[in-house]
């Protein structure tokens, strides 16, 4: 245990204040004593401990990869064509998480790539779960039509959670955007939302 002593002869002050940093290199308690003595060598004495605990956040801290299951409906509006619409099912899509300490003990800074497009958010602890603030994003959404494949610039928002298990960081969230189409001669719009849900393994 390493012991810190500090002393200055002060002259018959009515009020005195100290300020003194150390740097700990464990978490643990910490017994902070301070003594005064007069000059016919009387003392008083006051101590009081600090208990330095691991930060909540810390558990969450490393490097998460897999891939994200988005399960959903995009809704077509084309001119002059009746609406069409596509339901996706568990359609995988590459994400990976790192995650470092915030500013607090209940805060998280977090980079998320999903489907290659990265976002830098925040992220609040709640126990073993870490809700990341919004992600506004674009998502390219490829729509088959008669032999056609059509990419479709999405402008996405996701509200994401993470709940961590042992070694893997459990998704769980929803997703909803908007665009626009032009599909040979004709216009339209595309909506689309749905849910997040997978599991990203801890990698390091």
């Amino acid at each position: 245990m390493a012991l810190f002593t500090y002393s200055e002869n002060l002259d018959n002050v009515a009020s005195y204040s100290f300020s003194k940093t150390f740097t700990l290199d464990a978490t643990g308690t910490v017994t902070i004593r301070g003594t005064v003595t007069d000059a016919k060598g009387k003392t008083a004495t006051k101590s009081f401990d600090i208990h330095m605990n691991e930060k909540p956040n810390a558990k969450f801290v490393g490097h998460y990869e897999g891939n994200i299951l988005f399960s959903g409906t995009a809704n077509l509006n084309v001119s002059g064509m009746d609406p069409m619409s596509e339901t996706l099912e568990n359609e995988p899509f590459p994400a990976i998480v790192d995650i470092v300490p915030g500013e607090s003990i209940i805060e998280v800074q977090a980079t998320l790539t999903i489907n290659g497009q990265e976002n830098t958010v925040k992220g609040t602890v709640e126990g073993d779960k870490v809700v990341f603030e919004a992600v506004n994003d674009t998502f390219t959404y490829t729509y088959d039509y008669q032999g056609f494949s059509i990419p479709i610039p999405l402008d996405m928002t996701y509200a994401i959670t993470g709940l961590l298990n042992g070694n893997q960081l459990g998704i769980d969230g929803t997703c909803r955007g908007n665009g626009e189409i032009s599909l040979l001669i004709y216009t339209g719009t595309v909506d689309m939302e749905g849910t997040l849900g997978g599991s990203l393994n801890k990698t390091r």
